[in-house]
């Protein structure tokens, strides 16, 4: 049917003289300056959305990487304070655990070495009660520093 119908219309176009033709031709020309005009102010919207929308993502991201930004340093200025805490109070091993454990290795021998000159100078010396004192007050912060450091975010990993 559709087809039929175009064979006709081509046909009366043909038969057509050049003056009825122009006519139409003009209407022609004139609806393609229209469009033309149309599709020009739809680009140009369609343009300067596209800009609003790649300068509303760039926010974005600059702003997320302000606030990770943020993060970091008061991550760091957390961990500052965390290591400014620990001189304080006394704890002056290493974080990391092998670091912790090597310490606490070293930490031994030398009670250990420590604790045979006491010996000796025990039997030697009349100072017992003091020595004793000593060392208990010696096992006493030792205790509260490996307390302290067990609390301690790097000490669980994190």
């Amino acid at each position: 049917m559709f087809s039929a119908m175009g064979r006709l219309v081509g046909q009366r176009w043909k038969a057509l003289d050049n003056k009825a033709k122009e006519k139409y031709e003009s209407m022609a020309q004139a609806d393609l300056v229209r469009y033309r005009q149309e599709m020009d102010l739809y680009n140009d919207k369609i343009a300067k959305r596209n800009q609003r929308a790649a300068a509303e993502a760039a926010a974005q991201a600059q702003a997320r990487e302000a606030e990770r930004s943020l993060e970091e340093q008061a991550k760091a200025a957390a961990a500052v304070t965390a290591a400014r805490a620990a001189r304080e109070r006394g704890a002056l091993y290493p974080t990391n655990q092998q670091s912790y454990h090597q310490h606490q290795s070293q930490q031994r021998q030398q009670q250990q070495s420590t604790e045979g000159r006491r010996f000796v100078d025990l039997t030697s010396s009349s100072q017992a009660p003091s020595t004793s004192a000593e060392a208990m007050h010696d096992r006493e912060m030792r205790r509260q520093q490996m307390l302290a450091h067990q609390h301690s975010p790097s000490y669980r990993g994190g």
